[in-house]
């Protein structure tokens, strides 16, 4: 019996430093793949910053150009409103302004294109502005398109011009 405790003893010992091994060797790997993932979060987030730095380059570069191309338009403001119906000028004003259009009161009654604006119903919405395209697009006249051509990406004007 004491040589099968002696036996037994020794595979015991020797199985134990095999899992302590095995355990050392796992522990070792956790730690490198801990470590690896820390670095990954660091490199997604080193794009991350990159990228958004690219993003806000663009934006930047897309509202400059647009107002180059706001500067070189003949119809310097667009005038809206209608005495007559208030909440439906009030509504156009309000889409206006959540999307960061600059919109000014009428100050005085001005007549565009044979139409009578008054102050205090009227609202001014300049081409100079970061927005140019959007507001272009809502306010602009539309050529008209000669033959059965159909575009289906052209804008229809919503308020007459202004020459002011």
């Amino acid at each position: 019996q004491v040589k099968d405790s002696a036996a037994s003893h020794t595979q015991l010992v020797a199985e134990n430093r095999e899992l302590r091994n095995q355990l050392l060797l796992a522990n070792a790997r956790l730690t490198r793949l801990q470590t690896a993932a820390l670095d990954n979060a660091q490199l997604r987030e080193l794009l991350n910053v990159a990228e958004r730095s690219g993003l806000f380059d663009l934006q930047k570069q897309f509202f400059q150009s647009a107002l180059k191309q706001a500067a070189q338009q003949p119809v310097k403001s667009f005038v809206f409103g209608d005495a007559h119906d208030p909440a439906l000028t009030r509504r156009l004003l309000e889409l206006l302004l959540l999307h960061r259009i600059d919109v000014r009161a009428l100050d005085r009654a001005v007549t565009v294109d044979g139409q009578r604006f008054e102050a205090g119903s009227a609202y001014v919405v300049p081409v100079q502005q970061a927005q140019f395209r959007l507001v272009h697009s809502i306010f602009a006249e539309t050529p008209p398109i000669k033959g059965d051509v159909f575009y289906g990406s052209t804008s229809y004007a919503i308020a007459p011009r202004s020459e002011e």
